[in-house]
This record gives structure tokens, sequence and C-alpha cells, in this order.
């Protein structure tokens, strides 16, 4: 997690999407990753997500806004 782009993004719209939808084969600086990341949304609230999404920013390096369950709310929406 540290340095990664998704996790210390300013808009932090992907890292939500991938945490609640999970994702596969994501390439991310020219590397692919073929290991599948499950989906969070059903089994996790938008507060314990915001509490992950927000520990991940801010930790190991990344100074990341943190979010709040809001965000996730919003975004769990689309």
């Amino acid at each position: 997690m540290a340095g990664n782009p998704v996790v210390n993004a300013a808009d932090p719209t992907e890292h939500i999407t991938v945490v609640l939808n999970g994702i596969h084969g994501k390439a991310i600086d020219g590397t692919t990753y073929a290991a599948e990341m499950p989906t969070f949304a059903a089994h996790l609230s938008d507060a314990e997500i915001a509490d992950i999404i927000g520990h991940e920013r801010t930790s190991w390096g990344n100074h990341a806004p943190t979010i709040t369950a809001k965000d996730v709310a919003v975004r769990a929406k689309k």
C-alpha cells in the first residue's frame, strides 16, 4: 500500500470503488496483478469501509486525505 497511486490519489473514488466492488487483473504502473481482491460491499458497513480506507490512506508513509462513511455511501449508490 505504501506509495500506491490509488491509495494516495486526491480523489478517493477509485479507492472506494475497489474496496466496495473488488478487482481482478488490475494493472498499476505497468504491473498487472492477477490476484483477486474480493468485494466488501455486502460484508462491511459504510463506516467500516471508510475506516479501512482512511487507515490505508494515512499509514505506511501515505498522506492522502481521509474519507467519511458518507463518501462511501455516495459511491455505493452509483
